[in-house]
């Protein structure tokens, strides 16, 4: 694979759309939802409330390289339905924001964690991130950076900070910076030869003296959390990068419950309701050939029931530390 062939690849990840766009019913919906868009304070994103009065845990939702608000916002209605405010948040590709996912600040998450804690609907000491792929990487490194995330639920995520990803300009520079300046990163190794993406990532992680600078200090993270991933990742190399971020939490002797569930014969789109999967596969043939063709990895029978798993165990998750 060239470095053509790969940018293509991901701009192929981050255009087409996955999913569609129909409803789709919850089982377990217990309540009506209110949607509000929201500005506040520089951020973009949807606030997806319980109808019921009190205050009530909070979950803030990230999606991935696709960039934009539609894939966090698939959590918002079933998530809020089970009595969570839910704030589905945009980082990149939307508005005002960045266009590229590149030096993103993680003071621009800090604001909407504090818009959440400061609502009146939520419970300011019960609030939970969760991230998918690029979003996982990020959400595993929020929740190491802000103690106000007591729980992080990561799907396919990274266990170090990831170059950026820019389809403008080639360049070479973090995903994240804190404090105006750009978080150490690993670069990508694009030297031949290569042949997928994951085999691109796998051979990065060679670098050990990057990845020793970019690995993410989970240890740091003050709540339980929560690792999806698929042996079959044709993206990347979640299931490694899972597996060395459950031997960091060991290592270091972390506090909190934390677990990892991995899935044989499955790929990059373990997480989320799984009747995004039902949809794709049932409404919207064409959609469901494009990942075929980009092969995200796993077979239809082990993607669907990995993702109907890890729904079930993520609501359980939530509900165990966040439900009182």
């Amino acid at each position: 694979m060239t470095k053509i062939k790969l940018l293509v690849f991901l701009a192929a990840v981050i255009s087409i759309s996955l999913f569609p766009d129909e409803a789709f019913g919850q089982k377990n919906a217990k309540y009506e939802v209110i949607i509000t868009a929201v500005t506040d304070n520089g951020i973009a994103a949807n606030l997806y409330l319980p109808k019921v009065s009190g205050k009530h845990p909070a979950v803030i939702v990230i999606g991935g390289s696709e960039g934009g608000i539609r894939l966090a916002d698939r959590w918002g209605e079933p998530l809020a339905a089970r009595g969570y405010a839910v704030l589905s948040l945009a980082y990149f590709g939307i508005g005002m924001l960045p266009a590229q996912l590149e030096e993103i600040p993680l003071e621009y998450f800090k604001k909407a964690i504090d818009f959440v804690r400061a609502h009146p609907a939520v419970d300011s000491k019960r609030i939970a991130f969760i991230g998918n792929s690029k979003g996982g990487e990020a959400a595993l490194l929020i929740a190491a950076t802000y103690p106000e995330i007591k729980a992080v639920v990561a799907g396919v995520p990274s266990n170090v900070v990831w170059q950026s990803i820019n389809f403008k300009e080639r360049t070479v520079k973090s995903s994240w910076t804190l404090g105006d300046k750009p978080i150490q990163f690993v670069p990508y190794d694009t030297t031949p030869p290569f042949t997928s993406m994951s085999a691109m990532y796998l051979k990065s992680l060679e670098n050990k003296a990057a990845v020793m600078r970019a690995t993410i200090p989970v240890e740091k993270i003050k709540g339980a959390v929560l690792l999806v991933s698929g042996n079959d990742d044709k993206v990347w190399v979640s299931r490694l990068m899972s597996d060395l971020v459950i031997e960091r939490l060991k290592k270091n002797n972390f506090r909190f419950k934390y677990e990892h569930l991995s899935y044989d014969n499955a790929g990059h789109a373990v997480l989320g309701p799984p009747s995004i999967v039902a949809a794709v596969t049932n409404n919207n043939p064409s959609a469901s050939t494009q990942i075929d063709k980009l092969d995200f990895g796993g077979t239809k029978e082990a993607n669907d029931f990995a993702r109907a798993d890890s729904w079930e165990k993520t609501l359980n998750f939530l509900d165990r530390n966040f439900k009182k």
